[in-house]
C-alpha cells in the first residue's frame, strides 16, 4: 500500500507530464506541504491501521518528513527534471517517512492481519 500511496504522490510532484526543471528547494517545500494531507488521509494505510487522530498522524508525517528530507537533501540534485527526478526523489523519500512513522507508532497499529505485516503496505 506505501507504494501505491508513493506512486500516487510522485504522479502529483512529476505534472506537467513533460520535462521541465524545477528547483530543489521549489519541490521540497511543495513536498512538505502535501506529505501530511496524502499520507493521513481517511483511506490510506496511516490512517486504517493506526489508532491516530488526523492531527497526531499529520503532526507525525510532517515531523518525519523534516526528517528525512533533512537526511536526503545533500544527496537530491540542485535542479530536478521532471517527472522522472520527483519520481524518484519523491519514492526514496515517502519510503523513508512511511518507516519512520510506522516505527513511531509501531505501538498503536492495528493487530488485523492487513496492518501486521509490512509486505501488505508495501506492494
Amino acid at each position: 500500500m506505501i507504494l501505491r500511496i508513493c506512486c500516487l504522490t510522485m504522479i502529483l510532484f512529476s505534472m506537467p507530464l513533460k520535462a521541465v526543471e524545477v528547483p530543489k528547494a521549489d519541490w521540497i517545500e511543495h513536498l512538505k506541504s502535501i506529505i501530511p494531507t496524502v499520507f493521513c488521509s481517511s483511506e490510506q494505510y496511516f490512517r486504517q491501521c493506526f489508532d491516530v487522530t488526523i492531527e497526531q498522524c499529520e503532526e507525525a508525517m510532517s515531523s518525519s518528513a523534516r526528517v528525512c528530507i533533512a537526511n536526503l537533501e545533500d544527496q537530491i540534485p540542485e535542479m530536478l527534471v521532471q517527472p522522472d527526478d520527483g519520481t524518484h526523489w519523491g519514492n526514496v523519500i515517502g519510503q523513508c517517512i512511511g518507516a519512520s512513522y510506522d516505527q513511531v507508532h509501531k505501538d498503536q497499529r492495528s493487530r488485523d492481519p492487513s496492518c501486521v505485516d509490512p509486505t501488505n503496505w508495501q506492494k
